[in-house]
């Protein structure tokens, strides 16, 4: 037999939505504000960074990679990185 009910119930959800707001955007021609707390952008200040890898083995994307190499930057910070090395493995 027919499922009158679900039928009705399908109809009315359709005949609701009819009447809302769209939930999409037409993008790119139309864009979304992004809110204050935003954090889909990574910024990077390497006046902090000490190149202890954490934040690429946290980030849940793997969107940020860590590549070695030899630098003034490295040497400066050598103290700070045997501090920390053990603590993050």
């Amino acid at each position: 037999m027919i499922d009158v009910v679900g039928h009705l119930k399908a109809i009315f959800t359709a005949v609701k939505y009819l009447f809302l707001r769209p939930i999409t955007v037409k993008y790119p021609e139309e864009r979304l504000k992004k809110p204050k707390n935003y954090r889909g952008v990574i910024l990077l200040d390497m006046k902090k960074c000490i190149h202890c890898s954490l934040c690429a083995r946290i980030c849940p994307a793997a969107a940020i990679k860590m590549y070695k190499h030899k630098d003034e930057f490295l040497r400066k910070n050598e103290e700070r990185l045997k501090e920390i090395e053990p603590k993050i493995r």
